[in-house]
């Protein structure tokens, strides 16, 4: 049987909040802020964990000889453990995996308002993030604020950028995030 599991870091408060974090289903939000654990479901539920046992080393895990089917978290490594079926199971290991892809919103691309980004290995439906890079400049942040910059469409290998404000008259660099 395979597993296929994602785990992501965040705060508690943004965990128990749907709007900023929405749910997807499989996907594991470790709190690093209370080492709460929630997993969002099948069924678009999003369910607190509290039968986790807590142990310090991945020595102390595979010393344990008669293991429970529950969730184990080792502090040392960071690793969310599932034992299930006589096998342990590595929920960390592998998951969650992100690619980042750096692109620029030209000063001279913008037709009607809207620019589109062409990015390999974008699906149609594949979940991510866009972001301006750390390096922005004022005169770019400026611009970003202004234009009031949103997604306003994805196809394959694409991404649409709308203004709804000013549409920027200098160069935007951007981050994308892809989430596997």
């Amino acid at each position: 049987m395979g597993y296929n599991f994602r785990v992501f870091e965040t705060v508690k408060s943004k965990a128990e909040n749907t709007a900023l974090i929405p749910i997807t289903p499989g996907r594991y939000l470790i709190c690093t802020d209370t080492s709460d654990v929630y997993y969002d479901t099948k069924d678009n539920v999003r369910k607190h964990l509290t039968d986790i046992i807590d142990l310090e080393t991945d020595a102390e895990r595979t010393a344990i000889l008669a293991p429970l089917d529950k969730f184990y978290f080792v502090k040392d490594t960071a690793h969310f453990w599932r034992y299930l079926n006589d096998a342990w199971v590595d929920l960390t290991s592998g998951s969650g995996a992100s690619d980042a892809v750096y692109a620029t919103l030209a000063a001279d691309g913008w037709a009607n308002g809207k620019q589109s980004i062409s990015i390999n290995g974008l699906g149609a439906n594949q979940n991510g993030i866009i972001s301006i890079t750390q390096d922005i400049s004022a005169q770019a942040m400026e611009a970003v604020k202004n234009g009031e910059l949103y997604v306003c469409a994805q196809a394959d290998g694409t991404i649409t950028i709308a203004a709804d404000g000013t549409v920027p008259t200098c160069d935007i660099p951007t981050v994308i995030i892809l989430l596997s």
